[in-house]
């Protein structure tokens, strides 16, 4: 389940303060192995402390008994994610994203196998019955409620406080699941690990 409010300051915040994170090549071993797969940019995972520059990296980055790590490439951003659902209606917004999402490549990274490209998602979860256009324009929430009221910036606030979490799979057997909360942490489960590991997916890395 998503807070919006919350997602929304957030939004803000990174889009109109953050600077785009750049990392060298040379800086991990595995960078290289990336751009020649013609990766240029990525979405990392980790800890709950992971953040998109390379001291964070290098320490909530390879984590669990394997003592690996895992990110993404092509990954649909929190905020295309967000106007998407603001802007179209729920049958384009869905096909819109699910589009998106199926383009998401999971990458796997550890000394004893290297990098290991993991794909794109096998399934693909969408939740939610209306968009926050619906919403606006008379429809419930995705939880049945009826957001009426005069003034504008009320509905917005009412249709956008809660909304169900996409989630992707990776794997036959569905071992990896991302689910995509923004509102509480963008989550990454994989198998064997009771954890999760945490996906910034609000600051893209670019590599140079």
């Amino acid at each position: 389940m998503l807070n919006f409010l919350k997602w929304f300051s957030l939004i803000y915040i990174v889009s109109s303060e953050a600077k785009a994170s750049v990392i060298m090549s040379n800086k991990f071993s595995w960078l290289p192995l990336l751009t020649k797969s013609s990766v240029n940019a990525f979405h990392v995972c980790g800890n709950s402390d992971i953040m998109p520059n390379a001291d964070s990296i290098s320490r909530n980055f390879i984590l669990g008994p394997e003592k690996d790590g895992y990110l993404f490439s092509s990954m649909l951003s929190v905020n295309d994610f967000n106007n998407m659902l603001k802007k179209l209606n729920r049958e384009v917004a869905k096909q819109t994203i699910e589009n998106a999402f199926k383009k998401s490549i999971l990458w796997k990274y550890s000394e004893k196998n290297g990098l290991e490209n993991l794909g794109i998602p096998v399934s693909i979860d969408l939740p939610f019955t209306y968009s926050i256009k619906d919403c606006i324009e008379g429809s419930p929430t995705n939880y049945g409620h009826q957001c009426s009221s005069k003034d504008l910036v009320s509905i917005q606030n009412c249709c956008s406080t809660k909304f169900p979490s996409p989630k992707l799979f990776w794997g036959d057997q569905h071992q990896y699941t991302l689910i995509y909360d923004p509102g509480n942490g963008i989550r990454l489960k994989i198998p064997n690990e009771k954890k999760h590991r945490f996906c910034n997916i609000y600051d893209l890395i670019q590599i140079k």
